[in-house]
């Protein structure tokens, strides 16, 4: 035990005992019966022993916890695609009523056009700050912060056999850096209200992204809304 002054509290047959004692580096201490006073089982209720007495040594408050790993699911719409699909990973650490959270998702859309059909698949990653507000086991959480990922394109011609006789190919691919900023607002229902202890929660959310890419020769900019839900674990 590292050095100070200690109070120890006895309990035998329905009396109390208290003993003080101060130990110095390296010091060790062995107590008898006559070592402790009487005292009233209320009075070895109260922490630290006598009223009047502070204790060198107070118990450490519990460790919060910091860290967030959570997977989810989220659909939405765009102005260039009617619905998309993404499964998303999230990490955040935590900090008071702050976080710092970074993102993976996998953004999947198609779109049908007279001759052509169009596929296309966006691994994202994102990085975001956000505020929080708890009540109860009511968590709500508002961020926003960047994405970046890389758009794969892949155009397939309906006609594929007739323009295949004329030499021509039927599937073209092309692939373009995309960014932009993202902003959200989610609702989170916790296990537990302690942040102490570790706890599974539920996260519904929606947000908001601008997307922009280089097209041919000009910069094109694509908003899009998603509404999704996640699970995870704090620990």
């Amino acid at each position: 035990m590292p050095p100070g002054r200690y109070v120890i509290h006895r309990r035998m047959s329905g009396s109390g005992g208290i003993a003080q004692i101060a130990i110095g580096q390296g010091e060790e201490r062995s107590l008898e019966g006559a070592d402790f006073t009487s005292a009233s089982l209320e009075a070895l209720a109260r922490k630290g022993g006598a009223a009047d007495e502070e204790p060198d040594h107070v118990a450490a408050a519990p460790a919060g916890r910091h860290h967030e790993l959570s997977a989810g699911f989220a659909v939405g719409t765009s102005s260039q695609y009617g619905f998309t699909q993404s499964p998303h990973v999230r990490y955040a650490y935590s900090f008071g009523r702050w976080a710092l959270a970074f993102g993976g998702a996998l953004e999947m859309a198609n779109a049908e056009g007279e001759i052509t059909s169009e596929k296309t698949v966006t691994p994202m990653g994102t990085v975001a700050v956000e505020p929080r507000w708890t009540l109860g086991r009511t968590l709500l959480r508002v961020g926003g912060g960047l994405r970046a990922g890389a758009i794969m394109q892949t155009i397939t011609r309906k006609d594929a056999s007739e323009i295949g006789r004329a030499g021509y190919p039927a599937e073209s691919k092309n692939t373009a850096f995309v960014w932009g900023p993202e902003v959200y607002v989610a609702l989170r229902l916790l296990s537990t209200r302690s942040e102490s202890v570790a706890g599974l929660f539920l996260d519904l959310e929606a947000r908001g992204n601008l997307s922009f890419f280089q097209r041919a020769d000009s910069l094109e900019a694509v908003p899009a809304v998603f509404g999704g839900i996640s699970a995870g674990l704090r620990f």
